[in-house]
């Protein structure tokens, strides 16, 4: 002791650890969750939206309608369901995109895959696509919808991200 003064030991706290990064697969169920969160509203109002377009059609003496109104009502019908499927992974996907740390495109399409899927697994549990055949094309039209969506928006996000 130089001066004479006596000092206290001085406790050093380690540095603070900075958390680790999620592993990129953590980022493809969280755009899943997040992809069915933003598409479930939409679909409710797809819903709604459908429900009046065919109203007029289907009342008790309506007079039918030809085969090409029901297949115009059932083309914007099916365009109504998607449009919101497809916006949701879109959302989805920007998600991981912008905040995925190292995940990237391929997490943000396994999540756009796994949202479809699961919408497919609840509407065949409620009796929809009428058979098996129905079934298939419509997993294979909302599986391709959403995991295209959903890259699409993981490369808006990555794009946000550089910013």
């Amino acid at each position: 002791m130089p001066d004479g003064k006596r000092h206290l030991p001085v406790l050093q706290s380690p540095p603070p650890e900075e958390e680790p990064d999620r592993p990129p697969w953590h980022w493809a169920a969280i755009g899943a969750v997040a992809t069915l969160l933003a598409w479930l509203p939409l679909a409710m109002l797809a819903q709604a939206a459908a429900q009046r377009l065919l109203e007029p059609h289907v009342r008790v003496g309506a007079p039918p309608p030809t085969p090409r109104q029901w297949l115009l009502l059932g083309v914007v019908s099916l365009a109504l369901h998607l449009v919101p499927l497809g916006i949701g992974s879109l959302l989805g996907g920007m998600l991981v995109g912008r905040f995925g740390g190292a995940a990237g495109k391929k997490e943000a399409t396994a999540a756009g895959v796994a949202a479809a899927s699961v919408a497919l697994v609840a509407t065949l549990l409620m009796g929809g696509f009428g058979g098996l055949l129905g079934w298939l094309l419509a997993a294979v039209v909302l599986i391709t919808l959403a995991a295209l969506c959903a890259r699409g928006g993981a490369a808006i996000g990555l794009r946000l991200r550089r910013r």
